[in-house]
């Protein structure tokens, strides 16, 4: 199928695309993705049913500026990253999502036809956009403030079909993927041919070679000083090409897949299944240095890990370790017994800071422990989780999660509160009567009380 390059299609999973170094994020819960699918698909039906008054305003949308949650897009198409904005296509416009914001950028007025592509490149302290038509290429200047500095102007028009471009890091050149002509290069106010074959796509490396995919032959190809290389055969109409440079991947779309193939090694080497093994050593181990000891006593049994582990993920602990504290006075073989915690949560809690990693479905059994935990002992990454994960074991248990609503209340722990409200809002009828809800504290009534006026005020 193809020559010495080994493929990954991502369809079986999760694929999200972020506006950072990572682009590809691959999730392996497929009981999570079964459930995405279906939503869409019951999404699919809801659409259809709507009337046509409701299909005529989705037409007619021209696509709003604003945070991602409320924002949106006519038609977005071609898409760029550079650092951590990501750049869309979309329509006559040239998007920018940054910070969770989108926006539309200046100085597209000589643009008159629907934008295909976006490239995007640094060149000191400016940004350089290129946008494309089916005909023809425009280019943009802006500084670091994201201001205009110099609008889309022409800077190629003779080009037939393009269907996208590709900028190099540190050149000066554009290269089009040109279905009629092929492979083209814009550089020095100069349109040159690198290679006729007909192609759709096209993207850059940092190595000075450029990938692109040949639309009668089906294969994708590399083009560097060195001449014209097959990387890839029998592909099936891939419609846009990216690089990754995190992961040397190169991604392309097929009509019914996303695929990936290894085109340079990677430049990072992540080992961290194997990190969070070794690491996991450092817990009740005799591979800790006895000067870097420390012994935790709870409900009788005892927990030796790592002081340097925990002051390194925990500010209470380094702060217990490098001050005054009672704790701290004794060097070596410290005896610190805990109070008011199940063996099973501390010693989740200490393995999540030694490691990294927790398996929450372990944990169900004491999850308000651990939550409660890692908030007296300041690990804010593993609230969040523990929240998360209580709400979803409640199984819609009003009575259940009006208790974890007044826990979140007297703890001030905002995204349980507000977890809980999103389940308990839709019945607040049949719940409001319920004596859980009568002993709530003053911060989640205030919070049941915003909601409802805000549903007033909204209809």
């Amino acid at each position: 199928m193809h020559d010495s390059q080994t493929t990954t299609d991502l369809t079986s999973k999760r694929v999200s695309l972020y506006a950072g170094a990572k682009l590809f994020e691959e999730s392996e819960d497929e009981s999570e993705s079964d459930e995405s699918e279906s939503d869409e698909s019951e999404s699919d039906e809801s659409e259809l049913e709507s009337d046509e008054g409701e299909e005529s305003e989705l037409e007619s949308d021209e696509g709003e500026d604003g945070p991602l949650d409320s924002a949106s897009f006519t038609c977005p198409s071609g898409l760029a990253t550079l650092g951590r904005c990501l750049y869309v296509a979309d329509d006559q416009r040239v998007r920018k999502v940054c910070k969770g914001v989108v926006s539309t950028l200046p100085g597209t007025d000589a643009i008159k036809s629907t934008i295909t592509s976006v490239a995007a490149t640094s060149r000191g302290k400016s940004t350089i956009l290129v946008a494309s038509t089916s005909s023809t290429l425009y280019q943009a200047k802006f500084n670091n403030k994201g201001e205009c500095t110099k609008p889309f102007v022409s800077i190629a028009s003779s080009l037939d079909s393009v269907h996208q471009v590709a900028l190099r890091q540190k050149g000066k050149s554009v290269f089009v993927a040109d279905e009629l002509k092929g492979l083209q290069k814009i550089g020095n106010d100069c349109l040159s041919t690198i290679c006729s074959v007909p192609c759709s796509s096209v993207a850059s490396d940092d190595f000075k070679n450029l990938y692109f995919y040949a639309t009668k032959k089906e294969k994708i190809c590399k083009w560097n000083s060195n001449g014209l290389k097959t990387i890839l055969r029998d592909v099936d109409t891939a419609q846009c090409l990216f690089f990754d440079p995190q992961s040397g991947l190169l991604y392309f779309t097929e009509p019914t897949a996303v695929r990936a193939v290894r085109v340079t090694p990677s430049p990072v080497h992540d080992d961290m299944a194997c990190l969070a093994d070794d690491l996991a050593k450092l817990i009740d181990s005799d591979d800790i240095l006895p000067t870097d000891q420390v012994t935790f006593l709870v409900e009788g049994k005892r927990i030796r890990v790592s002081k340097t582990s925990l002051c390194i993920r925990s500010k209470y602990f380094k702060t217990m370790f490098e001050s005054g504290f009672k704790e701290s006075t004794t060097v070596g073989m410290e005896v610190i017994p805990i109070e008011e915690a199940t063996y099973d949560s501390f010693y989740a809690l200490i393995s999540f800071l030694v490691t990294g990693r927790i398996d929450m479905r372990k944990c169900r059994p004491f999850l308000l422990d651990l939550l409660l935990l890692s908030d007296r002992y300041l690990v804010e990454s593993l609230k969040l989780p523990c929240s998360q994960h209580l709400v979803a074991s409640a199984q819609q248990d009003s009575r259940v999660i009006l208790s974890y609503m007044d826990v979140a209340d007297k703890y001030g722990f905002k995204e349980l509160l507000d977890s809980c409200l999103d389940i308990i809002f839709p019945d607040l009828e049949s719940v409001y009567c319920q004596e859980e809800f009568k002993r709530l504290g003053s911060g989640a009534l205030y919070k049941v009380i915003s909601r409802l006026m805000r549903k007033n005020k909204d209809s």
